[in-house]
């Protein structure tokens, strides 16, 4: 593999990782907006992150001599990241558990 190519094929790694630890960040910040900033909130990002890793690698650990074409996968697997962040920012926007803006009624926890 020439040098440059694995030199881009590094670079896609150390961004990919950096997403990561952003996407986290916005996930905290986000969710502390809904549950006032609590340990819930630390506990649910950490929580939810640890089991997709533990998810991620059990699947594509238990299917890993079907993939032939490994960089195509992370690829895959990169868009589906990508489009969880947008799904997520998406319902933080609108919370589809809270009451509308307009209601004077107050939450009951």
């Amino acid at each position: 593999m020439p040098f440059v190519l694995s030199g881009l094929i590094y670079l896609m790694f150390l961004l990919s990782g950096a997403a990561g630890l952003i996407y986290e960040v916005i996930w905290f910040r986000s969710l502390s907006l809904i549950f006032d900033g609590s340990d819930l909130v630390v506990a649910t990002v950490l929580s939810v992150f640890m089991a997709g890793l533990a998810l991620g690698s059990y699947l594509i650990g238990k299917n890993f001599p079907r993939f032939s074409k490994l960089l195509r996968l992370y690829g895959v697997l990169e868009r589906g990241v990508a489009l969880s962040a947008v799904i997520f920012i998406l319902l933080v926007k609108r919370p589809f558990f809270l009451p509308a803006p307009e209601s004077n009624r107050k939450l009951k926890w």
